[in-house]
């Protein structure tokens, strides 16, 4: 996968744990259900592990996740991803461990 070929943010879904990741330039959000820390988490790196979101991106792929769609330049894709934004606001008013998904 060449690194000047994909565009941020990149929404990637994982239906074995229930979890989203949307990976920024500058942070990766997890919203999970069924793992060892349910909820939310935000991860922009460390002194000894600076945050790449090439790297987070290859991580998920390799952990199971699946890409929810490929942004781009079109207003279809700018409303899906506030489709998914309100979607995850939602579930985190909802939920008692503030990141539950709601399958649909």
């Amino acid at each position: 996968m060449a690194r000047k070929n994909i565009a941020f943010p990149q929404v990637l879904k994982n239906a074995e744990m229930k979890s989203v990741a949307i990976i920024y330039w500058n942070h990766t959000e997890y919203f999970t259900c069924e793992s060892a820390h349910p909820g939310f988490t935000s991860w922009n790196g460390e002194e000894e592990s600076p945050y790449d979101p090439f790297n987070e991106l290859e991580m998920c792929l390799g952990n199971g996740y699946k890409f929810v769609h490929t942004p781009a330049c079109y207003d279809k894709d700018n409303e899906r991803i506030a489709e998914l934004e309100a979607q995850i606001e939602t579930m985190q008013e909802k939920c008692p461990e503030g990141g539950c998904l709601v399958v649909s």
